[in-house]
């Protein structure tokens, strides 16, 4: 299917990589699509079709056109800070940090 570009498969990663690349580690793997489409939602609909969201799961994470930003500000948190290229991992333990809640699952510390 990866051969085939009416299928607009970008890459697969098998499940190593996956979990090299911070993904799920229960993975066998994962199917990159084309920036442009998304695959389908419905399991007898055609496998992909043109992209009705931006930011959107089953993209490559290093295309740069899938990066996103991430603002933050209020009480106890350091001003005129630049955090630079975050993981998207940090988000939730920077956000209960702030809250004050604990969030014991949390893979990655807070960002501050």
């Amino acid at each position: 299917m990866r051969n085939d570009p009416a299928n607009a498969i970008a890459n697969v990663l098998d499940g190593e990589a996956v979990k090299l690349r911070g993904g799920n580690p229960q993975a066998a793997f994962y199917v990159l699509f084309q920036p442009g489409t998304q695959m389908a939602p419905e399991p007898d609909a055609p496998l992909h079709g043109p992209a009705k969201y931006h930011g959107m799961h089953g993209f490559d994470p290093d295309n740069a056109a899938m990066d996103a930003s991430f603002l933050i500000e209020g009480p106890g948190i350091p001003a005129h800070r630049d955090l630079g290229a975050i993981d998207m991992r940090d988000v939730a333990p920077t956000l209960a940090k702030v809250l004050g809640v604990e969030l014991r699952e949390a893979q990655r510390p807070a960002l501050f």
